[in-house]
């Protein structure tokens, strides 16, 4: 994939739910990335708290160690942006689409996600079994009816 075409599934599955970012935007993308961070230290503290080792623990902290500081950085990049104020809004949406902050939203979503199906795992492989299943069908299910937005708002944009 060249950077054509990047762009271009950038543009199709995302572009216009993050364009027009407001102040209001921005504070809920800081929320929900600190609020992330806040759900991968609980997880982190129940691990702990378990006091047992597993192989299924041991990787859940891997992921949570990962996690945790990325998205930390997206709660801190929305921070900067709200205190840059409306002229730092656009820029907003070109940090955003930036490679590097793409790994970081699927990073530390990913890595929550991963943390979370790893200790389903530690105490029940059925369970690990039916959440990593779950997952996938709530994954697809999102992205369906984020497509069907986009295209939606697109269709909006070209009636007006």
């Amino acid at each position: 994939m060249n950077k054509t075409d990047k762009k271009d599934y950038f543009e199709e599955n995302a572009g216009p739910l993050i364009y027009n970012i407001t102040v209001e935007k921005l504070h809920l993308s800081r929320s929900v990335s600190f609020g992330g961070a806040g759900v991968s230290i609980v997880l982190l503290a129940a691990i702990v708290a378990i006091s047992q080792s597993s192989v299924w623990l041991d990787l859940a902290a891997f992921c949570l160690a990962f996690s945790i500081p990325l998205f930390l950085v997206l709660g801190a990049t929305a921070e900067n942006h709200i205190w840059g104020g409306p002229d730092a809004y656009s820029h907003f949406i070109l940090t955003m689409k930036a490679p590097r902050f793409l790994f970081v939203m699927v990073g530390s979503y990913g890595a929550l996600g991963s943390a979370t199906g790893l200790v389903f795992f530690h105490f029940n492989i059925a369970a690990g079994i039916v959440f990593l299943i779950m997952a996938i069908i709530a994954y697809r299910l999102h992205s369906h009816e984020q497509k069907q937005l986009v295209d939606h708002l697109r269709k909006n944009e070209h009636e007006s």
